[in-house]
């Protein structure tokens, strides 16, 4: 997974996840929404504003086996 959040972490990018779904087990997926520097609220609004718009922060995972 570092390969994937590395490089947003070194160049210092303000980045939130938000729950978008689930995988065929059940397991949450997130929307990773990044933003040029400094953008810290323009990132954190489209986050809530795409929670509004879905229900997908509502749901649980599956339980543990």
């Amino acid at each position: 997974m570092l390969h994937n959040t590395r490089p947003i972490n070194m160049l210092g990018l303000p980045t939130i996840s938000v729950p978008c779904g689930f995988t065929a087990e059940r397991l949450p997926i997130g929307l990773q929404i990044s933003g040029r520097p400094g953008a810290e609220a323009a990132v954190l609004q489209l986050a809530h504003a795409y929670e509004r718009a879905t229900e997908w922060h509502q749901f649980k995972p599956a339980d543990p086996q």
